[in-house]
C-alpha cells in the first residue's frame, strides 16, 4: 500500500471538519514554565522508568512479544491489554523522540519494533495474551482486550510515522487492520457485539489519515454503527465481562440520550466517534456527541447560582 511522503513541515492529518489545526509533532519546545517542566520530567524520569519496568522481568510487557516471536522462552505474563500498555510506552518514547531528535531513542524505538514484527503471525495477528495462551482462541471474547490492544498499536505505529517518516511500525499496522477489516467488516452477530473498549476506533481513524485508505474509516464507522444494534444477552463472546448499559451497547450512539456505565470506556468510545466525525461531518454524530458532553458536564460541574 502506497503511503503520502513524508513530509516535516506538513505531517499531520487534514480533518476536514474540525475548526482548530494543531502544529506538527516536535515543531515548537517548551522552554520554560509548567509544562516544559513537566515534558522534561517525563523525558528525564517518566518515559524511562516506563521502560525500565515495561521491558525488564517484572513488568514483562516486551519479554511477551520476545516468546512470540519465538526469541525467548518462557509464557504470558501481565494483564489482557498489557500488549497496549507497551504500544502506549512507545508511543510516549516517540513523543520524546520528536522533540529532542535524540537519536538514541530511535535505535532502541527500532530494535522493539523489529521484535513486534517477529511476533506478528503471517495474516496480521498480533495479539501476545491470545498467541501465548493455551486455553484462548482469536476474537472469542471480548475479555481478552485484543479491540484495546489493537487500537493503541495503530495509534503508536500513526505517531511513529508522522514523528519519523519510517515505515517500520506502520507497515505492521497496516497488515494487522487489514486483517480487521476482512473479520470485522462483514454482519456477523458473533463479530458484531465484539468490541466494547473502543480504542480500535481512534485507531483505524488515524490511519486512514495517514494512509488514506477509506476502508479503514468505514471500519471505524462500523464499529460504532454496531453498537445497540444487537440483543443484549450474554454468549460466548461476553462471559466473565460486562454486558449492556456498563459498556455503552445498549443504545445506538445516535440515539443515546444518557452517557452510562464505565467512564473510560465511554470516553474511548466518544472520542473515537468525534473522531470519525471529523472525516464524515456527519451531523447526527456531532448532534448526539454534544448532548452526551451536555449531560456529562452538567453532572460533573456544579452550576453556580
Amino acid at each position: 500500500m502506497s503511503v503520502p511522503n513524508h513530509k516535516n513541515d506538513s505531517n499531520l492529518p487534514i480533518k476536514p471538519n474540525t475548526k482548530l489545526k494543531s502544529l506538527p509533532i516536535g515543531n515548537c519546545q517548551w522552554t520554560s514554565g509548567f509544562w516544559a517542566e513537566k515534558f522534561k520530567q517525563a523525558e528525564e524520569i517518566m518515559v524511562p522508568y516506563m521502560g525500565d519496568v515495561l521491558c525488564g522481568d517484572v513488568g514483562h510487557a516486551l519479554n511477551n512479544f520476545k516468546i512470540a516471536a519465538g526469541l525467548k522462552e518462557g509464557e504470558h505474563k501481565g494483564m489482557f491489554w498489557h500488549d497496549g500498555d507497551f504500544y502506549k510506552f512507545l508511543e510516549a518514547k516517540t513523543y520524546i523522540y520528536a522533540y529532542t531528535k535524540n537519536k538514541q531513542i530511535l535505535k532502541e524505538l527500532d530494535e522493539y519494533i523489529a521484535i513486534i514484527e517477529q511476533a506478528q503471525e503471517e495474516d496480521g495477528y498480533l495479539q501476545t495474551q491470545i498467541q501465548l495462551s493455551e486455553d484462548a482462541d482469536r476474537y472469542e471474547n471480548r475479555k481478552y482486550h485484543e479491540m484495546y490492544n489493537t487500537g493503541h498499536l495503530l495509534i503508536s505505529a500513526c505517531i511513529h510515522f508522522n514523528s519519523t517518516g519510517q515505515r517500520n511500525f506502520l507497515d505492521i499496522a497496516i497488515k494487522h487492520a487489514d486483517l480487521l477489516h476482512t473479520i470485522f467488516m462483514p454482519d456477523t452477530k458473533h463479530y458484531g457485539r465484539f468490541g466494547f473498549n473502543q480504542t480500535q476506533i481512534m485507531g483505524l481513524v488515524e490511519l486512514y489519515r495517514v494512509v488514506g485508505d477509506k476502508k479503514y474509516l468505514k471500519l471505524a464507522e462500523k464499529f460504532i454503527n454496531n453498537r445497540g444494534k444487537y440483543e443484549i444477552k450474554h454468549d460466548s463472546t461476553t462471559e466473565g465481562y460486562p454486558i449492556g448499559d456498563m459498556v455503552q451497547e445498549r443504545t445506538a450512539l445516535r440515539d443515546s440520550e444518557e452517557a452510562v456505565g464505565h467512564a473510560v470506556l465511554a470516553l474511548y468510545y466518544y472520542a473515537g466517534a468525534a473522531d470519525v466525525y471529523s472525516e464524515t461531518g456527519e451531523k447526527a454524530l456531532i448532534d448526539a456527541l454534544d448532548k452526551l458532553w451536555e449531560k456529562i458536564y452538567i453532572r460533573g460541574i456544579p452550576i453556580q447560582k
